[in-house]
């Protein structure tokens, strides 16, 4: 698929062309991940859940150490 080793790819489908409208690539309606395939109302259960999580998390004592890539 796509010339990957792997037989998944990951995939983002759109409700609108980007290519007529950049801010288009924010209209997502669902998207595959390692094959599976996850629709609108799961994504924003999943999404919500992340918030929540944190949101009810304590910050990390201290400096945050930040690694930069070249």
């Amino acid at each position: 698929m796509l010339g990957l080793e792997s037989d998944r790819a990951d995939l983002v489908i759109l409700d609108a062309n980007p290519l007529d409208d950049i801010s288009h690539t924010r209209r997502i309606d669902s998207v595959v991940v390692a094959g599976r395939h996850i629709d609108r109302a799961e994504r924003a259960r999943l999404l919500a859940e992340v918030e929540k999580a944190a949101t009810a998390s304590e910050p990390p004592p201290g400096p945050v150490p930040v690694h930069a890539r070249c």
